[in-house]
Order: structure tokens, then C-alpha cells, then sequence
């Protein structure tokens, strides 16, 4: 651990050496006391739990951290600390990588529903009822479970540990975390990178399929230019119209292994719960390859790959989530004062459609409403940001970054041309970001080596590619 725990008085609690899932060395993990309400600091406590895993190089550490903010909202830092490790492993031989687990999430007083990833894909009616019942038995207000919250937690937490400046990464939603904590303590910044930029005045929930659309035209553009995937798969868009075109006028009752579990599951399956699930497996390269194989098989009849599949990909990114953050920050920010009449006509328009939105919007009608309003103005900031997007990205595509960059006055904005959703694990990336803390200054970064990430050749059959890959 070293100095991490010195030059200030620690508030932390129960620190003790642990191994994380894929660290090679032990780092200290406890927990930092914290009010549950900042401005009513007697209205009871919670515990926000953390994990510091130190720098390979000790002897020439550098004295500020990578504060890791995890996305969702809902995910829990901590869990996904193995796969992070790699995307940091080039910044943390000399650099502790702190991962602190959000409120509501995790091991910081979670909010638990047990709405696991296939619940999800229920109809409106029974995914409201079973969020509604959830809200009801948990044990804290949900309404103290906001960012600007957790970045006073995160301030609460940067104290105890004596770190005087620190670098942010942040993945999605942990992007807006970042620049809420920019906006609350600029001054205990140094660098910041986002990956998956959410802007402040992003709506999530609302936007979801205007953002899907273009991901999932690019692939159909990718199929008819690989001469394997246009040969297996021709006229691919209108096979997968004709797909939901027919669920939608009959939905069909299948029977299959759910894939976490091994159990039996049966399902109704419905247009929107294959375009959801085709969402979820254009988020990463690697399932993208998978979107026409599985559109022909389900075109044939043969639905069970591609809700096997999309069922993966879904538990995949909901695994380590907390539902009840996701909509106690959602209710409070994203969806505040908002409903129906706020579904634009592009959503209504895309594949996937108004079903996520309605059916977030029906949540939050019977979520508590937050104490006061959320702060979504655009971030304003002199500190060194490295923006990183995916061209791909189904969820926080190039333009959000974009959004974000027109306020700042140091910043670079590196796109991946074959990237997804989170690319900081890519190729260079790594590498890259690991030059960006030793030397914030967008300036002299060279970002010329994401040109050669490469595109995983498409799946023509269950058997895999026919060709090589692409760039």
C-alpha cells in the first residue's frame, strides 16, 4: 500500500489486504463512513466500500491516482475490477487504481431488487409492478442516491485515503460522474479521461434507439462490403423488418436454457424484446459479428440462437448492475418531469422503438421523487480531458462526446474506428491512456494507432467466420 494512506487523517474503516479477481499483487480494501444525506449530516450514515490497488512500481509511484467511475448507472465499480485492470494495467505501473463501489451499489449500501437481466425483458405491466414492489422493501431513501451524492462520497473517500490530486477514468454513465466531480472539486483533478461520453444534458431512456440506429446500419453497411457476410446474408435490413414485422403480429412461446443459470426458461418472445436484445450485442465487436448469423437463424424459425445470444449479451452488461440505483439516478435526472409526450419521433421511428422508454417513464411514475433538481448544465472546465468513443457505440456514440468537448478548453476527442461501446481496452488504448496521465496535454497526443484496431470478421454460420478479419 505505501503512502497511500498518508500526509491526511484517514476516515477509512476496516482497511485490510485483499486480492481482487485477476490482480496479481494485494491491495487494501475498507470502507469510508459517510453521511446519507451531505447537508443533514445527522440523519444517519452509510458506508461506501473501496479498493486500492497499488502502483507495480512502488519505488516511483506517482502521488496521484486513477480514481476508476464505473457506469450503468448501477454498476458496481469494484466487480468489474478485473476487466478494468487490463484496460489500466500500462497506467498503474505507476499509479494506484482506486475503484470505490457508488452508494447504492456493490457493497456501499446497495439497493437489491431481484429483477434479474431476463426479468427485464418482461412486458411493461409486469417490469413496472415488479420495480414498484422493490422500492417499497428496501431499506434506505432512494432519493439520497444521486450523483451529486456519490461525488461527495468520492470527495469523502479521496480525503480518507490522503491522495491530494487525482486522475479520473471514467466508462458510460461514469463519465457524467466525472464531470460532476470536475464541476463540485476542480481543483483535485489533474486528468481526466472519458470513455462512452454521456453529456450532462444526455437523456437516457429516452434516446436509447435514436442512439441504436446508426450502430445498427453500420453493421448492415459492414455485411454487404464483407464479400463472406453478403453472400451468407443478403438484403440483411430487410430480413430483420420482415423478423419483427412478423413477432409483432404474432408473438411466439419458446423454451429454452437460460444462460447464466442453466435453468429452464419460457418466454413469450415480442418484436421489442429481440430489437433489446439485439441492442445489447451491438455493444462490444465481438457479439456484433453474431447480429446476422442470428437474424438469419431466427428469419428460418430458428429463434432459440438468437435469444440465447441476446439473453448473454444482456446478463453480460446488467450482471453486475444495481436496479435500484439505475432508477433512483435516472428518476432524479435523466427522467425528471418527463413522459410519453417526451418520446421523439426518431426513437418512435428506430428499431428498437418507444418500449424502453415507456417503460422507464412507467417506473419512475412510482419512484420518489429526488429533494431537488439536478444540475445538467454543460461542464465548463480547464482541466486535460481525453474523450475516447467507439464509431459503433449503440449507447454514447462520437457526437455525445462532442456535445461535451464544445465547453472545454484543453481537450482531445480520439475516436475507434471499429469500436464499440468502452474502448479504453482496444488495441493502443491502453497504452494510450496511460501516456495521457504520465503527460495531460492533449496537444502532443498521438493517437494515430486506433486506426489499427480491427474489425473480427462476421459469423456466416454457427461454425464462425469465412474470411479474415478487416480493418
Amino acid at each position: 500500500m505505501g503512502a497511500v494512506l498518508l500526509g491526511a487523517k484517514s476516515e477509512a474503516r476496516a482497511d485490510e489486504r485483499c486480492f481482487l479477481p485477476g490482480a496479481r499483487l494485494p491491495g487494501r480494501c475498507g470502507t469510508v463512513s459517510v453521511p446519507l444525506r451531505h447537508d443533514a449530516p445527522d440523519a444517519g450514515r452509510i458506508e461506501v466500500y473501496y479498493a486500492v490497488q497499488p502502483a507495480f512500481e512502488r519505488w516511483r509511484r506517482a502521488p496521484d491516482p486513477v480514481f476508476f467511475l464505473a457506469g450503468g448507472p448501477g454498476q458496481s465499480a469494484v466487480q468489474v475490477a478485473p476487466v478494468i485492470l487490463q484496460s489500466l494495467a500500462q497506467a498503474r505501473l505507476t499509479r494506484d487504481i482506486v475503484f470505490i463501489d457508488q452508494r447504492g451499489t456493490g457493497r456501499s449500501a446497495p439497493l437489491a431488487c431481484d429483477v434479474d437481466a431476463v426479468d427485464q425483458t418482461l412486458e411493461v405491466g409486469a417490469f413496472v409492478e415488479a420495480m414498484t414492489r422493490c422500492v417499497g422493501q428496501l431499506k434506505h431513501d432512494v432519493r439520497e442516491f444521486t450523483t451529486a451524492a456519490f461525488v461527495e462520497d468520492l470527495e469523502a473517500v479521496r480525503k480518507a485515503l490522503g491522495y491530494e490530486k487525482v486522475n479520473l477514468y471514467g466508462g458510460s454513465y461514469g463519465t457524467r460522474v466525472a464531470q460532476a466531480y470536475l464541476r463540485a472539486h476542480p481543483d483535485r483533478v489533474r486528468s481526466a479521461v472519458l470513455d462512452g461520453v454521456a453529456p450532462m444534458g444526455m437523456r437516457v431512456g429516452l434516446e436509447m434507439g435514436a442512439d441504436a440506429q446508426p450502430s445498427l446500419d453500420a453493421l448492415f453497411a459492414a455485411c454487404a462490403d464483407e464479400p463472406a457476410c453478403k453472400k451468407s446474408f443478403p438484403e440483411l435490413p430487410t430480413r430483420f423488418d420482415e423478423l419483427l414485422k412478423a413477432l409483432r403480429a404474432e408473438p411466439r412461446r419458446l423454451t429454452l436454457v437460460e444462460p447464466m443459470t442453466g435453468a429452464p426458461l419460457t418466454l413469450e418472445v415480442t418484436a421489442d424484446m429481440v430489437a433489446g436484445l439485439v441492442r445489447f450485442l451491438l455493444y462490444s465487436p465481438q457479439t456484433r459479428r453474431l447480429v446476422p448469423v442470428a437474424i438469419a437463424e431466427a428469419r428460418a424459425g430458428r429463434l432459440e440462437t438468437l435469444m440465447r445470444l441476446g439473453l448473454a449479451a444482456s446478463a453480460g452488461q446488467q450482471g453486475s448492475m444495481s436496479l435500484g440505483l439505475l432508477f433512483s439516478v435516472l428518476c432524479a435526472e435523466d427522467l425528471a418531469g418527463r413522459g410519453p409526450k417526451d418520446i421523439g419521433s426518431v426513437e418512435r421511428a428506430s428499431f428498437v422503438g418507444p418500449a424502453i422508454a415507456e417503460a422507464f417513464l412507467a417506473v419512475c411514475e412510482k419512484w420518489p421523487s429526488p429533494r431537488q433538481p439536478a444540475d445538467l448544465r454543460p461542464l465548463v472546465t480547464k482541466v486535460p480531458m481525453l474523450l475516447l468513443s467507439g464509431r459503433l457505440d449503440p449507447v454514447t456514440p462520437p457526437a455525445r462526446a462532442e456535445q461535451l468537448r464544445r465547453h472545454l478548453e484543453r481537450a482531445a476527442h480520439v475516436v475507434v474506428p471499429e469500436g464499440g461501446h468502452i474502448v479504453g481496452g482496444l488495441g493502443c488504448l491502453p497504452e494510450l491512456m496511460a501516456d495521457f496521465f504520465e503527460n495531460p496535454d492533449p496537444s502532443a497526443l498521438d493517437s494515430a494507432c486506433v486506426e489499427n484496431v480491427e474489425r473480427p470478421a462476421f459469423f456466416t454460420s454457427l461454425q464462425g467466420p469465412d474470411g479474415e478479419v478487416r480493418k
